[in-house]
């Protein structure tokens, strides 16, 4: 598999009563917060399939 990133990333979320609020310190709406965390994921192979069989 050829990912785009080979070094490690470190993020973090910051959580307010049981929500998601903020990462790396920015706030983002939840969409927001989610399109974000997919975007770093996706750059180190998490995510990306989709397996549908017996």
């Amino acid at each position: 598999m050829n990912f785009k990133c080979d070094k490690s990333e470190y993020i973090d979320i910051y959580f307010e009563k049981g929500i998601p609020k903020k990462v790396n310190e920015e706030e983002l709406s939840p969409v927001e917060l989610i399109y974000t965390l997919d975007k770093v994921g996706s750059k180190h192979g998490i995510g990306g399939y989709r397996y549908i069989g017996k």
